[in-house]
């Protein structure tokens, strides 16, 4: 089965959009954080017989552009990906999203952005952080986010191997050989992810 990849223009972003299968329903794929639709691919191997499948590198991961600030919130990421549905005119039948792609999930059907029967949320991040820690934290993040110095610095870091089994690791993950050096390629080259789903 052959496998497609495209752009699309859609809330001042160019998307990256990869699509396959050929069932009668259309499922959304939603990675999260650090990631991008490389990620979903073991799974869309195994759906792909049932489902149409769309997955769409969320803004400023993998081969999609940058956010703006809003679009760095929840609500704004939200809206970011039902401009990119409305603008490829997909109404996703199932929405399946992993981690902070679980949370645009239920984010997008709260503000009526989609209305699948079904929602799955993989390992869903649905609370913010926590404590003291929270208050520094994310103001941080968007910090070294804006910093396009301290991408560079972590791309030089993700060249070794080791560097990106550890961080994998460190999450909790356990991934096969091709799923550590697709995310090292992620790591090292943000627009150019090599691993595909069909």
């Amino acid at each position: 089965m052959a496998e497609d990849r495209r752009f699309v223009n859609a809330a001042g972003l160019r998307w990256h959009v990869e699509r396959s299968g050929r069932g009668p329903g259309t499922m959304l794929l939603l990675h999260g954080t650090g990631a991008s639709a490389h990620s979903m691919a073991a799974l869309g191997e195994r759906l792909a017989w049932r489902w149409r499948l769309v997955a769409p590198d969320l803004p400023g991961h993998g081969e999609t552009s940058r956010p703006t600030p809003e679009q760095l919130t929840l609500p704004g990421m939200a809206a970011a990906v039902g401009a990119l549905l409305a603008e490829m005119k997909l109404a996703p039948d199932v929405v399946v999203g992993h981690s902070a792609g679980a949370a645009v999930a239920v984010r997008m059907v709260l503000d009526g952005l989609v209305k699948p029967s079904v929602v799955v949320s993989i390992n869903g991040a649905f609370l913010p952080f926590g404590g003291r820690a929270a208050a520094l934290l994310s103001p941080l993040a968007r910090l070294l986010y804006a910093q396009r110095w301290v991408s560079h610095l972590f791309a030089r870091r993700a060249e070794d191997p080791a560097v990106v089994r550890r961080l994998i690791e460190g999450t909790g993950s356990h991934l096969d050989q091709d799923g550590l050096d697709a995310y090292r390629a992620l790591m090292t080259r943000p627009a150019t992810p090599r691993r595909r789903w069909a």
